[in-house]
């Protein structure tokens, strides 16, 4: 009996667009950030494009309803570009996102949750979400 270990077509997929991502607008922001000591919000924006930043959330809250193997493949691709991004994606995806979602209302799901996955509007994780 023989296991495949290998990821699923889904998988490799997403890691081929994080790569990408990474490569092509990531990193040449990264020298900028590190000497500026500053961080480039705007990528947030794009993650929540490419849904990124709720990745394993279920589609009816906004997020991308991808599984904990596709999250760990972002958070390693991103790590591999930038240990701030990665830790800045980290901290919005998880801490930001996963008590609203896990023990929040409805309301607050369908809100704030849906607006964290989707990275819309001025507000992001690790801050108090607007009241509903």
């Amino acid at each position: 009996m023989s296991l495949d270990f290998g990821f699923s077509a889904e998988h490799e997929a997403v890691r081929e667009t994080v790569r990408r991502m990474c490569r092509d607008e990531l990193a040449p922001l990264v020298t900028r950030a590190e000497e500026e000591e500053s961080f480039p919000r705007e990528v947030f924006r794009r993650w929540g494009e490419l849904g990124l930043l709720g990745v394993r959330y279920p589609e009816a809250v906004g997020g991308s309803g991808m599984d904990k193997i596709s999250d760990c493949i972002v958070r390693e691709e991103l790590s591999f570009c930038s240990q701030a991004f990665a830790s800045s994606w980290s901290a919005h995806s998880h801490l930001g996102i996963w008590p609203i979602w896990r023990a929040g209302t409805p309301e607050q799901r369908a809100g704030s949750a849906r607006r964290c996955a989707r990275a819309c509007r001025r507000w992001r994780g690790g801050k108090s979400p607007p009241s509903p």
